[in-house]
């Protein structure tokens, strides 16, 4: 019995080293001192009791366990004793393991032992010794911690392009106020981009015609910085003579290829005012055509800046076969925009916000595709375009020639009367006139105009021009008294032209 005892079935299991070889029953003398001794190497001496019970339990099983009819009594109480002894072992080895626990506290990890048969219930089972349950082995806290599953990483959803443009618009399963939210969210949206287009486009217009204009203006002033400086040439020749001869000028040459409606180009030097002057007539002389230029540029592009246009129903040298056919109107009336980086026409209102500006920048040049013309300003004024017939009213865009001279004198002296800074520019009977017209931003349908006379034979630029001051006695639109300041208009301190 003592042989089958001592058979081991772990073959990696040395039975020289096994305490039981030589003996009769497997006897526990001690145990190692190092798990009594020392608390910091109690959880490996643990480790190595429990193998040692282990191995005296395989060799207790390794007996066989159907004992043949032959065996005597002696051996069957000799298995009741060793089975006895085995009890008392796991006992004390169960009082070490409290006592290893005790001093290693906390750092002992708790689990589930096992369950083991006693002896006692084994020896009710019958003769035979049953076989007791596979213990498991108690690993360490570090191979604990090194079995310790790794937590897989949650993958987060990608949120795509096109799921979140999705998440914008309205779906089933939003509540009411997600919906309304959203639309909402939309509509603003669309407000802010169709807001964003507009003021884009309109920058974008504004500087291809400023870009335009600007080498236009650059070819203009190489052109002048190679003639003489020599005093301005005062044109005097009657108009309709028959021995008038007229043939095409350095604007012509340069520009009519570009846009055959052109007819000129007009300069305020020192100012941004340099610009090519069209004019849309129809075959039908009925037929107001004035819009065509309004928003389209010289190269014929769309664009909210416009053309610097003359009237259709002006005539400005029109000449056939190098003679003119007709001649030219008593008042020329040219359009412009007030824009407001100052383009186009938008610089004519610094002559009323700065009256020195009026001294610096008197004289106006015009020039037809044959000849110069230059006119000096003598009135600054601002009129309803809406009001037509009241007292205040002055529409002097519908008038381009005069029955005679008390007509004429009523039409400058209207301009005068309206002017905002005083002059000793004189005007009579017979001087061509030149009109300036835009808008202005003083009322909702407000136009600034500058009216000015073709300079005489030999008179100086400047004369006239020189001690201009602000009027106080001015006669201004009716809707201006109703919603500003203004002083009346007393006619007893108005001097006219005679």
């Amino acid at each position: 019995m003592s042989d089958k005892l001592q058979q081991n079935p772990n073959p990696m299991q040395d039975h020289e080293s096994c305490p039981h070889a030589g003996a009769e029953r497997p006897v526990f003398s001690s145990l190692p001192p190092s798990a009594k001794e020392s608390g910091a190497e109690g959880k490996a001496n643990s480790d190595d009791i429990i193998d040692e019970v282990l191995r005296s339990t395989v060799h207790a099983e390794a007996a066989d366990p159907a004992v043949s009819d032959s065996e005597d009594a002696a051996s069957a109480v000799a298995v009741s004793e060793e089975t006895d002894d085995i009890d008392t072992i796991l006992a004390e080895v169960d009082a070490m393991r409290h006592t290893v626990g005790a001093e290693q506290g906390a750092n002992v990890p708790q689990g589930d032992s096992p369950k083991q048969e006693t002896g006692s219930e084994q020896a009710t089972s019958g003769a035979t010794v049953p076989e007791p349950p596979k213990a498991e082995a108690v690993a360490s806290p570090k191979q604990k911690s090194g079995t310790k599953k790794k937590r897989k990483k949650k993958k987060r959803k990608r949120y795509t392009i096109a799921q979140g443009l999705r998440d914008l618009f309205p779906v089933r399963g939003d509540s009411a106020f997600d919906v309304v939210r959203k639309i909402i969210f939309l509509v603003a949206l669309i407000a802010f981009a169709v807001c964003l287009y507009l003021i884009t486009d309109y920058y974008v217009e504004l500087y291809l015609n400023k870009r335009l204009h600007q080498g236009m203006q650059s070819e203009m002033s190489n052109y002048h910085n190679s003639q003489s400086s020599s005093a301005p040439i005062i044109e005097t020749t009657p108009q309709g003579e028959v021995y008038e001869y007229l043939e095409h000028n350095y604007i012509a040459d340069m520009y009519l290829g570009r846009n055959s409606d052109l007819v000129g180009y007009i300069t305020i030097e020192g100012t941004p005012v340099s610009y090519p002057v069209v004019q849309r007539k129809s075959t039908d002389p009925n037929i107001n055509t004035n819009d065509y230029y309004l928003y389209r540029a010289f190269d014929l592009s769309e664009n909210r800046a416009g053309c610097i246009f003359m009237d259709y129903r002006c005539h400005f040298d029109e000449v056939v076969g190098n003679r003119r056919v007709v001649d030219n109107s008593t008042n020329l009336l040219v359009y412009g925009h007030n824009m407001k980086n100052e383009s186009m026409f938008g610089s004519l209102k610094k002559y009323y916000n700065n009256y020195s500006y009026y001294s610096e920048h008197p004289i106006i040049t015009l020039d037809s595709l044959y000849k110069t013309y230059y006119y000096k300003i003598f009135a600054i004024f601002i009129v309803d375009g809406d009001d037509l017939t009241s007292e205040y009213a002055f529409n002097c865009w519908n008038t381009f020639e005069f029955d005679d001279e008390e007509d004429f004198l009523a039409y400058v002296n209207n301009a005068k009367k309206r002017n905002m800074m005083k002059n000793e520019v004189d005007v009579t009977y017979g001087d061509q006139l030149l009109t300036l017209y835009t808008c202005n931003g003083k009322l909702e349908n407000a136009k600034l105009i500058i009216m000015a006379r073709l300079m005489r034979e030999g008179e100086d630029p400047t004369d006239g021009t020189q001690f201009s001051e602000p009027n106080s006695n001015v006669l201004w639109p009716k809707a201006f008294y109703n919603y500003g300041n203004y002083s009346e208009f007393d006619p007893a301190l108005f001097v006219p032209y005679d």
